[in-house]
């Protein structure tokens, strides 16, 4: 697959020494944009043209609930995971909730950038990007769409 994929990276590879020499100043931004569009490319077949779009500011929204979610001490629970059998304790407890709202919120990017790039597809634009192999045979993998679009 290196190989399928090598034109993307010397595209993007070109693009970025065009960002370089027209702004040397935004070293660390471009490179950012570089391989955040590598790896869109590869996944959804789709380009970040700059680093200030709503895919990048979406994917940073889910980064930032799984830092929130991981910190340290954040859920009592995490501590004492038998809590989490306790009707007492959750009846008290926000871990739950928010857990669901995170999930839902995640659901919601994941699934969309899915349904974008499937949408993409039936519309005859050729995909070669992973997103596509894994869209032609999740179902005989024994996966539904959500688990799908959650898969990279």
């Amino acid at each position: 697959m290196a190989t399928d994929y090598s034109p993307i990276q010397l595209f993007e590879s070109k693009a970025l020494g065009v960002d370089l020499l027209d702004s040397p100043s935004s070293f660390y931004m471009h490179n950012r944009r570089y391989s955040a569009s590598v790896i869109f490319s590869l996944v959804y077949g789709r380009r970040i043209p700059t680093w200030e779009c709503s895919e990048i500011e979406q994917i940073f929204a889910v980064l930032g609930r799984f830092v929130q979610c991981r910190k340290p001490g954040q859920w009592l629970v995490d501590v004492f995971p038998e809590l989490a059998e306790s009707s007492l304790f959750n009846a008290f407890s926000s871990w739950k909730k928010v857990g669901r709202e995170f999930h839902d919120a995640d659901e919601r990017t994941w699934m969309g950038f899915w349904k974008e790039m499937v949408a993409e597809m039936e519309r005859g634009e050729e995909k070669h990007c992973f997103g596509r192999i894994l869209y032609e045979g999740y179902e005989k993998q024994g996966l539904g769409e959500s688990q799908a679009a959650w898969i990279w």
